[in-house]
C-alpha cells in the first residue's frame, strides 16, 4: 500500500489538496498501528482459548496434546509428555485422520465464533474418520454454534453410514 502511495504522490506533486489527504492518511496509520496490533493480540489469545477449549472437549485422549494457533494463524499440535511436534512441516501428520478432523472442525469453529468470520462451511463426509462415541458430541457443537450465530451456514455431504438416525435427529431441527 506504502509503494501505491508512494507512487501516487510523486504524480502528484507536493502542493496539491490530494498530498495533504494521503499524509492525513499516513498519520493516521501510524497512530493506530500500536492499537491494531494490541487488537490482534488480544483476539489471537482468545480465539486460541476457544480452540484448545473445543480440541480438549471433542478428543478421546484427554490432557494428551497441547494445541495452538499461531501468530501466522497456522496450528501447532504438540505432545504434551513426549514435547513432539505432532504435525512437522513436510513430513506425515503423528495423528490419526480423525485428531486431523478434530483439529480442523475445532480450528473452524474457532474463528466463526472469536474471530465473527463469516464464510460458509461445506464438509464432505464430515464424521468419516471421527470415532463413533464422538460423532453425535462433534454435530451438537456444529449446531450449538449455528443457534449461538444465525449468520453461519454448514453444509455436510453425508455417506450413509455417516447419517444414522441418531445423527439425522440432531440435525433435523437445522434443515
Amino acid at each position: 500500500i506504502e509503494k501505491e502511495i508512494n507512487k501516487k504522490e510523486s504524480k502528484l506533486g507536493k502542493t496539491s489538496n490530494i498530498h495533504h489527504e494521503i499524509n492525513f492518511i499516513k498519520r493516521s496509520i501510524e497512530i493506530l498501528k500500536p492499537s491494531i496490533a494490541e487488537t490482534r493480540a488480544t483476539i489471537l489469545s482468545s480465539t486460541n482459548k476457544v480452540f484448545a477449549d473445543l480440541f480438549e472437549q471433542n478428543i478421546l485422549k484427554k490432557n494428551t496434546y497441547d494445541v495452538k494457533i499461531k501468530d501466522d494463524y497456522s496450528l501447532d499440535i504438540i505432545h504434551s509428555k513426549r514435547f513432539e511436534d505432532m504435525l512437522p512441516r513436510g513430513k506425515e501428520p503423528k495423528i490419526s485422520t480423525g485428531e486431523q478432523f478434530l483439529l480442523g472442525y475445532s480450528y473452524m469453529q474457532s474463528m466463526q465464533e472469536s474471530v465473527q468470520l463469516r464464510f460458509p462451511i461445506i464438509i464432505d463426509t464430515p464424521l468419516s474418520a471421527i470415532d463413533m462415541e464422538l460423532r453425535e458430541g462433534i454435530m451438537n457443537r456444529f449446531v450449538d454454534l449455528a443457534n449461538r450465530f444465525d449468520y453461519l451456514q454448514f453444509t455436510f455431504l453425508f455417506t450413509n453410514s455417516e447419517l444414522t438416525p441418531d445423527i439425522e435427529a440432531i440435525l433435523k431441527p437445522k434443515i
